[in-house]
């Protein structure tokens, strides 16, 4: 799901749920709370390829533009080993950040990128931002799923959506959304009721306007599948790819906007929310969700997660072997550690950023410092093997000597 981040989930404009499908998909699934995408320059690329691989993204480049000849094992090798038909989907040019080329790489049995869906008119509501919008894309996905269900006893397959992609501003396709405040206050005894633009031309508010129109968009697929008999003994996994990109800026207005004055609270308002850095930074994680229709399923899990920690979950919940991962599956009792490219490290009981050599907790317990330079030195460790795996192929040229794969 492009750029659908978790603090959507629930989130009220005038009583109005921006992603009211999203909302309950994740009250009838495993909602993963606190789940944190890990990517470097290559956005969305970099999700796929962590999502897939369970590596981290490349600290030097785009692995799916640079580092694109290499050996992957992936999360979709591991359903082809299990006997599953392997696809996926996505409305953008093949060639966009390379995919035609590496999700052949990553396992996948077919890509079914822009040039398999027809848009009638390129200039009409079936084309939003950088390809076909999610709707038409979701519509004629159907008959291809259909498909290949028909010819497949089982089948794994990526759906990558796009019209949630910023700058956000193609607002006259997203429908309608009201993102402006309805405000009543008291005058010389009187009441009085108006409305105020609040998020109104504003990226912000372009922003839900746009992911509330994702968010019809895979109502209206899931809607589909039920309705064609495809959701049937099928699981589901939802994940948003990585944050907005939206200012913390944008986000100091949105919690703290004064309906009196049109600026900011005061910061001694008890409604007032400190969007520092820290805060903004951990407003990255995106909702992960993974949905069977089984009601024994239905549960929130609010340990942190990162997104190599899929691709051991999944192999572990479907019963295939793999071995390179760098995360881990989310049910053990490992202590839950994402570690990010740029070398901040986030637990359950701190956020370390690396570039300031300090740390905010969650906990009352004090914090020993050789806490701290453990889950530092296992970020790092880890940032230089997954980079080392991806530089030199250490996975193709495995049992060769370290001379060898540095040459």
């Amino acid at each position: 799901a492009e750029s659908i981040q978790n603090f959507l989930i629930d989130l009220k404009i005038n009583g109005e749920y921006v992603t009211p499908n999203i909302n309950k998909f994740a009250k009838e699934g495993i909602y993963f709370s606190k789940f944190y995408p890990q990517i470097s320059v290559g956005t969305s690329s970099d999700t796929e390829f962590t999502l897939l691989s369970g590596l981290l993204p490349s600290s030097n480049g785009t692995v799916f533009v640079n580092y694109y000849d290499r050996e992957y094992p992936s999360l979709v090798d591991g359903f082809n080993s299990i006997g599953y038909h392997t696809f996926s989907m996505h409305g953008n040019d093949r060639e966009y950040w390379n995919r035609a080329t590496m999700h052949e790489e990553m396992g996948y049995n077919k890509f079914y990128g822009m040039e398999s869906y027809m848009i009638p008119d390129i200039l009409s509501n079936e084309y939003i931002g950088l390809g076909i919008s999610d709707k038409e894309f979701f519509k004629q996905s159907i008959p291809l799923l259909r498909d290949i269900k028909n010819n497949n006893d089982k089948f794994m397959g990526t759906i990558i959506t796009l019209s949630n992609h910023s700058p956000f501003n193609d607002i006259d396709k997203y429908g309608e959304f009201d993102v402006s405040l309805d405000y009543s206050y008291v005058e010389n005894g009187k009441k009085y009721n108006t409305k105020l633009d609040y998020l109104e031309n504003t990226t912000m508010g372009n922003y839900l306007k746009s992911s509330h129109y994702a968010d019809m968009a895979f109502g209206e697929f899931i809607k589909s599948l039920e309705d064609e008999g495809l959701l049937e003994n099928l699981v589901i996994v939802f994940y948003g790819d990585h944050e907005s990109r939206i200012s913390k800026k944008e986000f100091n207005f949105m919690y703290n906007y004064d309906p009196v004055t049109g600026g900011l609270l005061d910061e001694n308002d008890p409604s007032y929310v400190d969007v520092n850095q820290y805060y903004y930074e951990l407003l990255r994680n995106t909702p992960l969700i993974i949905w069977s229709g089984d009601e024994e399923f239905n549960m929130n899990i609010s340990e942190v997660m990162g997104m190599y920690d899929v691709l051991p979950t999944v192999a572990n919940m479907f019963g295939f072997k793999e071995d390179y991962s760098l995360g881990h599956d989310i049910f053990s009792d490992e202590e839950n550690i994402v570690v990010f490219p740029n070398g901040n490290v986030l637990t359950d009981k701190v956020y370390y950023s690396e570039l300031n050599e300090e740390y905010i907790t969650f906990t009352d317990s004090a914090i020993d410092k050789s806490y701290i330079d453990r889950i530092r030195d296992y970020g790092s460790n880890l940032i230089e093997v997954s980079n080392g795996i991806i530089k030199y192929d250490l996975i193709k040229t495995e049992g060769k000597n370290v001379g060898e794969c540095n040459e």
